[in-house]
């Protein structure tokens, strides 16, 4: 059986639906709530899940600095971020750079078989670990900064593009 935190202030809801469906198709997973940071650090203390699925958005603390603090707590943790917010390029970098293994943003309803297949994936190998994972320098933070800087100029391209073509349709 695999154990799965989930930590968010909701998290006994989604750990009801879960684990009443993980039992319904005999899936082999666990699921167990945490409705705060703290409370998943006392539970480390006493034994480590096969994957940790962490919502992003925590009053006075960032979730880098929880990822951080996981690591320190377990390096060889699976951990998944996930929000139903729009994708904050700052905070996707920090994820990643402190071990992340995934970015959920996925909003309104999300499709069950896809999650597990998802968790499964993640559970079953080591390379989704923090310590396999994390990354010590800047340099990701540089290639996602040109990303970041790119598709805005694409966005000012598209927006040129737009323009010439009325203004070439105006002339016609």
């Amino acid at each position: 059986m695999k154990v799965v935190f989930i930590v968010d202030a909701n998290s006994e809801n989604l750990t009801t639906d879960l684990n009443a469906i993980a039992k319904r198709e005999k899936l082999g997973f666990r699921f167990t709530p945490f409705p705060s940071p703290e409370q998943l650090f006392r539970a480390l203390d006493e034994g480590v899940p096969d994957l940790i699925l962490l919502h992003h958005h925590w009053p006075g603390v960032k979730v880098a600095q929880l990822l951080h603090r996981i690591g320190e707590a377990n390096s060889a943790i699976r951990v998944i971020v996930f929000t139903g917010q729009s994708l904050d390029i700052s905070e996707l970098i920090e994820c990643v750079r402190f071990g992340a293994a995934d970015y959920w943003t996925e909003r309104g309803k999300l499709d069950h078989a896809i999650v597990f297949r998802k968790i499964e994936q993640y559970c079953h190998s080591s390379a989704w670990t923090i310590q396999n994972l994390k990354v010590p320098s800047g340099s990701l933070l540089q290639l996602l900064s040109e990303a970041e800087r790119s598709i805005k100029e694409r966005g000012r391209l598209d927006g040129s593009i737009v323009e010439l073509r009325s203004q070439l349709g105006e002339l016609r």
